[in-house]
């Protein structure tokens, strides 16, 4: 069992005297002892100690109904005073549960979606860039330059394709070709690997690097944060690597601003708060972390927006590695969309606690929950920070 492997891991928090319990973004809405770390923890745990094979199957049938209670989003570990790795015990029995066929009917469905049309959503592969406006289109065709690749990511392609047109405009302005992979585009993968859809992940993560690998990139932008993580962290794990250097899309508009390639004119006199997003806060670090503070995103995105002019920036309570989840990842948004709607409350709330006009996103996924239950709260307007850079220009 893949549990095997990280059983050290899944007993200290099972044991553990909840000191991560109440910053559980999933248990503060669930209300349920079952959907508290510790104890999807200790379903774990009870597997690991199962008699016989039955027995085992028996108690990963009961670990089921629990641990896909939870968005995966970290926060417990960030708060752990061992820094646990929670995240990875239940991916790790995700894929034990799929793998015995117990997962929840949706995980397969999602799978289903996938294998069809290559990304989770079940939209169609063919249409992938359709929602694009036409000078974005022409742009992308016209590029020339190889060395430079753009990777556009589910959410964006089919739920947010403004956000990749502010970044093509960036582009334009600073002068900068690039080229995208048109329909050799997969999912990243990372969306299936999580609900332990391993075998899906793995054939994604295949594709993807043999189709990136023939453009010959020597410079890949991310703007999805889980398609970045994916890239950094996750296929290496499962045996492909890029050979490209991976940005995220902060990174790089902010190396163009600082060496003068694009300047922010326009004024945007707003109050503007940013929220950070869990695979950039917390996840930017190696699968299997010590430590929960090196080597993540917090300052590129920060420093993006502050070279618009005209903004105030403030802080919300909850941020860097203590970000809030959004809980608008797919596998919330499909299993449990009423939990899905309460977590994505919180930062919206938040950032009108602050007197912010505008929240800042880096991520599509966050901008789609966000959108969905926050805007017109209060004339909280919700934006990429690639659209609000554009907007400067």
């Amino acid at each position: 069992m893949h549990i095997d492997d990280i059983q050290l891991e899944i007993e200290i928090c099972g044991f553990c005297p909840l000191m991560c319990k109440d910053m559980c973004c999933f248990h503060q809405h669930a209300k349920s002892e079952d959907s508290a770390p510790h104890m999807r923890n200790l379903s774990l745990w009870k597997v690991l100690e199962g008699k016989d094979p039955s027995e085992k199957k028996a108690f990963l049938k009961q670990a089921a109904e629990v641990i896909y209670l939870c968005t995966l989003c970290g926060q417990c570990t960030a708060w752990c005073g061992r820094s646990r790795d929670i995240p990875t015990n239940m991916m790790g029995g995700r894929a034990d549960v799929v793998e015995h066929e117990l997962a929840p009917d949706k995980v397969y469905e999602i799978d289903s979606k996938t294998e069809a049309e290559h990304n989770p959503y079940g939209e169609s592969h063919d249409k992938r860039l359709s929602k694009l406006d036409e000078s974005t289109k022409n742009i992308l065709k016209q590029a020339k330059d190889n060395r430079t690749g753009l990777w556009i990511g589910c959410t964006t392609a089919y739920h947010q394709p403004e956000i990749v047109q502010a970044m093509v405009k960036i582009f334009k302005t600073a002068a900068v070709d690039v080229q995208i992979l048109n329909d050799d585009e997969w999912c990243c993968g990372l969306p299936l690997y999580k609900l332990g859809l391993r075998k899906r992940a793995s054939e994604l993560a295949e594709h993807n690097t043999q189709a990136l690998e023939k453009k010959e990139f020597e410079t890949i932008i991310v703007d999805c944060p889980e398609c970045y993580r994916a890239f950094k962290d996750f296929y290496p794990a499962m045996g492909y690597t890029i050979r490209a250097n991976v940005v995220h899309s902060s990174e790089y508009i902010l190396d163009l601003a600082s060496n003068g390639k694009i300047e922010p004119k326009n004024k945007i006199a707003k109050t503007l708060t940013y929220h950070d997003p869990c695979e950039l806060a917390r996840h930017s670090t190696p699968i299997v972390r010590t430590e929960y503070t090196t080597s993540d995103m917090y300052e590129s995105p920060r420093e993006v927006l502050n070279k618009i002019p005209g903004i105030t920036l403030k802080e919300m309570r909850w941020t860097r590695d203590k970000t809030y989840c959004c809980g608008g990842g797919i596998g919330v948004r499909e299993l449990y969309p009423e939990f899905s709607l309460d977590i994505g409350k919180k930062v919206p709330s938040e950032a009108l606690k602050v007197g912010a006009e505008t929240l800042a996103v880096a991520c599509p996924a966050c901008k789609r929950q966000f959108s969905r239950v926050g805007e017109g709260e209060g004339n909280l307007e919700i934006y990429s920070i690639a659209e609000l850079v554009a907007q400067s220009l």
